[in-house]
């Protein structure tokens, strides 16, 4: 699947692609004019899209559609080059995503994310939080459209965390084992994670995974039920990932940052962004992925929820790892 995706990752004002267009062996083909009115800089990928699945507009479909549109009618000839410009003319780069002889579609689509939470520490931080994806999908007229029946299982949520992180749990069993531990006391649980056995009974109830001492930073969390259909839009496995026993039985988790948590018993009145979690199996596992520039520089750094039927014997959380740079 991946040699029928290509991604142009970069940071910089969005604007940059108002003016895309293609060039098929020397001929131009520009989309309609249309702006995404977001002159700001953003993290910036362009997904090129030459598959006949529905994985990465499932992938796409929670952020904020700017705008969309489309060329009707693409010929491509043997052996045809095919190069995607953007930026006015200042940016070119070379396409190769198995496009075959023949007349296609081309639809483009732009999405914009704004973290939902943003923390003090990311003002010190000089590159741009915002997620900006242009979606561009080469549909061959010949061949039928893939079946809405297939598509796959897919949630997401993106937000902004600070260096403590985030914490995925069952809320309502999480807020049980707090209450029967520390009532209505108001109480610090970024100490008392650090300083008791609280996270080891947390673990042993299997009701949490996290993600402690990381960059302070915006990041995409995916969970699906086909998580090789959407690595190609990631880029490369970072290394390492966090490993987790997880109920069977759960099938939500909500997402806490973890620097709400110094503020028991209140967070827990706060409305959490939740994600379904598919796929069968105890082991969980939470791995996070780097789309990379041509310098090699991360654009963006993303998290996928996998479920398998392993048991581990003891969970190995994911902590102080520097996922931005």
């Amino acid at each position: 699947m991946s040699k029928k995706i290509q991604i142009i990752p970069f940071r910089g004002n969005a604007n940059l692609v108002d003016d895309l267009q293609l060039i098929v062996s020397d001929i131009e083909f520009q989309f309609p004019a249309e702006t995404a009115d977001i002159n700001q800089q953003s993290n910036i990928r362009i997904i090129l899209d030459n598959t006949s699945s529905r994985e990465i507009h499932a992938m796409l479909q929670e952020e904020y559609l700017v705008s969309s549109s489309e060329i009707t009618e693409v010929t491509v000839g043997a052996d045809a080059k095919f190069d995607v410009k953007f930026g006015d003319g200042l940016y070119e780069e070379r396409v190769e995503i198995g496009l075959e002889e023949g007349v296609y579609r081309v639809t483009k689509k732009i999405y914009f994310e704004r973290p939902k939470v943003s923390f003090p520490e990311l003002n010190a931080i000089p590159i741009p939080i915002d997620l900006l994806t242009v979606h561009i999908k080469f549909e061959k007229l010949t061949e039928p459209v893939s079946n809405e029946d297939a598509r796959p299982q897919m949630d997401k949520v993106f937000n902004a965390y600070s260096h403590l992180g985030f914490f995925l749990v069952d809320l309502p069993r999480f807020k049980g084992v707090l209450q029967e531990k520390y009532g209505d006391q108001p109480t610090d649980l970024v100490t008392e994670l650090t300083t008791t056995e609280l996270v080891e009974e947390l673990f042993q109830q299997e009701i949490i995974m996290m993600v402690w001492g990381i960059n302070p930073y915006a990041y995409p969390i995916y969970s699906t039920n086909e998580p090789e259909s959407i690595l190609p839009v990631l880029g490369e496995e970072f290394g390492v990932a966090g490993m987790y026993n997880l109920d069977e039985n759960i099938t939500e988790l909500s997402i806490i940052q973890g620097s709400a948590l110094r503020n028991y018993p209140d967070f827990l009145n706060e409305s959490w962004s939740k994600i379904n979690v598919f796929g069968e199996g105890k082991k969980a596992t939470l791995k996070p992925y780097q789309l990379k520039d041509k310098d090699r520089e991360t654009v963006v750094t993303s998290f996928v929820i996998q479920r398998s039927s392993e048991v581990l014997e003891q969970p190995v959380p994911l902590m102080n790892v520097d996922l931005l740079y």
